[in-house]
């Protein structure tokens, strides 16, 4: 009996389809090996490892972005990244806005345009005067006027237009200056023919600015 037993332990150890695996009670075919997955590093590189989604660059980026009042969603969109990447890196970074500029250089009144302004103004005060005689009903008046005025206007410096621009009254009293002793001599002139029976229409069409009449020749009888 025992020989018996001696041959059939040596004919189990000696069998050649077997293996130590077989043997220990797993079978062969149940057995399996895992491979994990390695990272190669491509040629000329030295990185190692899983690489980074943003750089400085980036970051720097995404940080310009942040602080110029742009949203997570549009720096991802312009930087190529996920949200999620995006709130990662800058979600902390507070928006910073800018007023404009308060220092911005007033645009300077043209002169030229000025004296245009002012020129039409005074034409079109004296046109509309309603005081007797008014100066409408002489050409003659409103071309002296507007040559005096426009004369007075062209030596007239930047500041003082813009003044006269602003200012009501001031205007007023430089139409009394320039024009007012012309007024005076239109006035008296259409009153003296009203005193010979000459009618006023007639006589504002026959006035005459006075560098225009003759000069008057005065005998010693006549003062």
């Amino acid at each position: 009996m025992q020989n018996d037993v001696s041959r059939l332990i040596r004919s189990w150890n000696g069998h050649s389809g077997v293996s130590a695996r077989t043997r220990s009670g797993i079978p062969e075919a149940t057995v399996k090996t895992r491979q994990r997955d390695v990272l190669v590093p491509k040629q000329g590189s030295t990185a190692v490892g899983r690489p980074r989604k943003v750089n400085q660059s980036v970051l720097d980026k995404m940080v310009a972005l942040r602080q110029s009042g742009h949203s997570l969603a549009d720096i991802a969109e312009k930087v190529g990244r996920s949200e999620r990447t995006v709130r990662r890196y800058v979600g902390h970074v507070e928006v910073q806005l800018r007023l404009p500029d308060q220092k911005v250089e007033e645009k300077k009144a043209d002169p030229r345009q000025m004296r245009e302004q002012l020129a039409r103004w005074f034409s079109d005060t004296l046109y509309d005067h309603k005081g007797s005689p008014r100066p409408r009903e002489s050409v003659r008046f409103l071309t002296e006027a507007n040559r005096l005025i426009q004369e007075r206007l062209a030596s007239t410096d930047h500041l003082t237009l813009e003044l006269l621009v602003a200012d009501l009254e001031l205007r007023k009293r430089f139409l009394r200056e320039v024009v007012g002793h012309l007024y005076v001599d239109f006035r008296s002139w259409i009153r003296f023919d009203e005193g010979c029976c000459v009618d006023a229409s007639t006589s504002a069409a026959s006035w005459r600015p006075p560098r225009e009449r003759p000069p008057l020749d005065l005998e010693d009888d006549d003062l």
